[in-house]
């Protein structure tokens, strides 16, 4: 007699488990319970992405030999703030392995992770059929505020030209 009577109990606790789970309530404490487990990764995150932006703002961009700049996405597939991310990714592990400032690297790290950088842009454009020309930069730009708004700063960090 007890075995039927916890049979009962787990029929039960299974028909409310399931009415819970179909009910959008139900989906919303799931959801919440989730949120919690997955914590500080994005997109699920308790901070606010743009609650304190840099006042400086580094980007990078790739350009052709004229200095024109050229659309990332549109060659490779690789979005511009990936593409930025693989290189100070990167850079930190190479000024770490070799014990280098990562502020300030030597130019050697510089065109070693440009390359390394820009061989991996090169592969995926051609894949898409739509290569990077041959002469290309990679190029950083800082914008800092100033007393008169704000002034941009361009530097090459990689020049990649064709052998002579």
């Amino acid at each position: 007699m007890a075995s039927h009577g916890s049979a009962n109990i787990w029929k039960r606790f299974a028909k409310g488990l399931r009415r819970f789970v179909l009910h959008p309530l139900g989906h919303f404490l799931l959801f919440i319970v989730f949120l919690y487990q997955v914590k500080e990764f994005y997109p699920f995150t308790h901070v606010p992405m743009y609650s304190d932006p840099e006042a400086r703002a580094p980007y990078l961009y790739l350009a052709d030999g004229e200095g024109a700049p050229l659309g990332v996405k549109s060659h490779s597939g690789i979005t511009n703030p990936k593409m930025r991310k693989m290189y100070h990714s990167r850079m930190r592990s190479h000024c770490k392995e070799h014990r280098l400032d990562k502020h300030h690297p030597p130019q050697e790290a510089l065109n070693q992770i440009g390359g390394e950088v820009v061989t991996f842009l090169r592969k995926y454009a051609i894949e898409r059929g739509r290569p990077l020309p041959e002469t290309l930069r990679l190029m950083h730009v800082l914008i800092e505020p100033a007393a008169d708004g704000y002034t941009e700063t361009v530097t090459l960090l990689y020049e990649d030209r064709p052998a002579p």
